[in-house]
């Protein structure tokens, strides 16, 4: 899974969070103590929240996306090839008794790894697919009342339409059409808005309302906010909370229009303007689209509510103000808190010494196996490294700098570090007497092009591959583990894993990368470039894992 997907996945989870506070606090305690102004415009903080991945460095969800980002991609990334191989050399001559098992296998696994390795590219397409969908509508949509259109020329119902813009703060020219087919009035049109009736011949009063509450929805710029909210369904199109979320911003719009609308008037224009509400439904004919355009009417279910809510209008008092504001500002704190999973640079452990020699050692239980830079003259180039291993572990390691480190307990390892004609040899043998629960050697390396010899006996290699890694790795190893751990699934890769004398390894726990194929000795693997080299030869037992 791709780190996109991981940010659309934290927002939406970010998102829902607060969804589900929003709804449950406005149904239960801002059901009749707030406006239905500020229950529209609260959404936007959600918006902001579902649309913005910015966030602070600890926050509820990028700790929760961090801490399963490791199980996620070990779920998603690798796929065992079988639940447990263990192959003695009395089996060694049924290598292929479940070939046709395995196939099937096999090709189930590709399948599924390539559905979960490419679930961003999925979820972009449909998101694409929506968005182009809703576009495409409202092209439509307009077309067709274009198509039917009629302009009004009755200069009376033109300089009622001016006085009422002007009266509302409305500047710009707004073109008026009817248009016998659409459903509602309607306004169109984002920055030339062009208010379109079923028919003008309705009562005066009607006719006035009926502008007005279409001025008053271009003046607030709902258009814009209808289509902020339509962007934000096509990038969550896989979560439900969104679309509960678009229905409480259609009906709050239509709510708040009328609250704005009444808030001059007196009780018997109000009831005018209810009567407004009533006759707007049987005026014109089915076409409809809610998506588009805002309209007077668009359900008898929101009608209902509407004419309770202009019936019992009244301004809210300063200390309900008070307490929407606050709840505002903690609705922004509780999003920072939240928060989303951003994409973090994984922070490396750098060791330095002002010594230049090759082993520093001060009586500290750790100690610092450290080569300057000064002291490689090509290591900016390329390294030649040879990895001897006896009795302990190894673990290789990115650096930023152009220094090989070698960081080990002494009590537990002696570490040497050499070099014989532009080859750093580095030796790790574990002391077997006091030998137990004990960290490996960590070397790092620079992220330069490396050959690596390495030779494991009774001892463990494991090896994290850069994203673009172009390394030859060749291993001999007896009686030990091998680990590799590749980001970028190992698309970079050729990988041969052979066991001598033809009796095959055990594997406890085998994790194999795709495209895993069985050879006569072992397994082998190409996928991508292939300019990652990595040869595996194994005598006796070894364990070996991909992830």
């Amino acid at each position: 899974m791709n780190d996109l997907l991981k940010i659309i996945l934290s927002l939406s989870f970010s998102g829902t969070l607060l969804i589900i506070i929003m709804l449950f606090i406005g149904k239960v305690f801002f059901r009749k103590r707030a406006n239905h102004r500020w229950k529209y415009y609260i959404w936007l903080i959600i918006i902001a929240r579902l649309l913005i991945p910015l966030t602070p460095d600890i926050s509820l969800t990028g700790t929760i996306f961090e801490k399963t980002d490791l199980v996620m991609e070990h779920i998603i990334e690798t796929t065992p090839a079988k639940s447990e191989v263990n192959i003695t050399p009395a089996d060694k001559n049924n290598f292929d008794t479940n070939d046709k098992s395995d196939t099937t296998f096999s090709l189930l696994q590709s399948f599924l790894s390539v559905f979960f390795q490419n679930l961003g590219i999925i979820w972009l397409i449909v998101s694409l697919i929506l968005l182009i969908r809703k576009i495409t509508i409202y092209q439509g949509f307009v077309k067709y009342i274009k198509a039917g259109r009629e302009e009004v020329s009755c200069v009376g119902l033109l300089n009622t339409l001016a006085q009422l813009g002007t009266q509302i703060g409305v500047n710009c020219p707004v073109e008026f059409y009817t248009n016998g087919l659409v459903s509602s009035p309607l306004l169109i049109g984002f920055f030339r808005p062009c208010i379109i009736l079923p028919t003008t011949d309705i009562p005066k009063d009607d006719l006035k309302y009926t502008l007005l509450h279409e001025l008053t929805h271009f003046k607030r710029k709902d258009m814009f906010y209808k289509w902020l909210a339509q962007i934000t369904i096509c990038l969550h199109w896989f979560n439900p909370f969104v679309y509960i979320m678009e229905h409480e911003i259609s009906r709050e719009c239509e709510l708040s229009c009328d609250e704005e609308m009444i808030r001059s008037l007196n009780e018997k224009e109000r009831r005018k303007y209810g009567d407004t509400l009533l006759h707007a439904i049987a005026l014109g004919g089915k076409y409809k689209d809610t998506i588009s355009s805002v309209t007077l009417n668009e359900s008898k279910e929101l009608l209902k509510e509407r004419l309770g809510a202009i019936i019992n209008f009244k301004e809210n008092s300063k200390a309900a103000k008070t307490v929407m504001v606050s709840f505002a500002f903690l609705l922004i704190v509780c999003s920072i808190v939240i928060g989303a999973y951003t994409i973090k640079n994984k922070p490396i452990q750098y060791l330095s010494d002002n010594s230049t020699h090759n082993f520093v050692n001060n009586n500290r239980s750790d100690n610092l196996a450290k080569v300057s830079s000064d002291d490689l003259s090509d290591i900016s180039e390329n390294l030649n490294l040879s990895l001897d291993i006896e009795n302990g572990g190894v673990v290789i390691l990115p650096t930023t700098s152009n220094e090989l480190q070698a960081v080990y307990d002494s009590e537990f390892y002696d570490v040497q570090l050499t070099e014989q004609n532009g080859k750093w040899i580095f030796t790790v043998s574990g002391k077997t007497a006091r030998m137990g629960d004990v960290d490996e050697v960590q070397l790092y390396i620079p992220d330069i092009k490396t050959k690596m010899n390495v030779n494991v006996s009774n001892g463990d290699f494991s090896y994290n591959l850069p994203e673009d890694c172009q390394n030859e790795v060749d291993i001999t190893a007896a009686n030990g583990g091998v680990h590799f751990a590749s980001s970028n699934h190992y698309a970079n890769s050729d990988i041969l894993l052979v066991a001598q004398e033809k009796v095959f390894i055990l594997y406890e726990e085998p994790i194999y990368p795709n495209y895993f194929t069985r050879t006569d000795t072992g397994f082998s693997y190409k996928n991508g470039t292939e300019l990652n080299k990595i040869s595996i030869s194994l005598i006796g037992y070894t364990s070996v894992e991909f992830q």
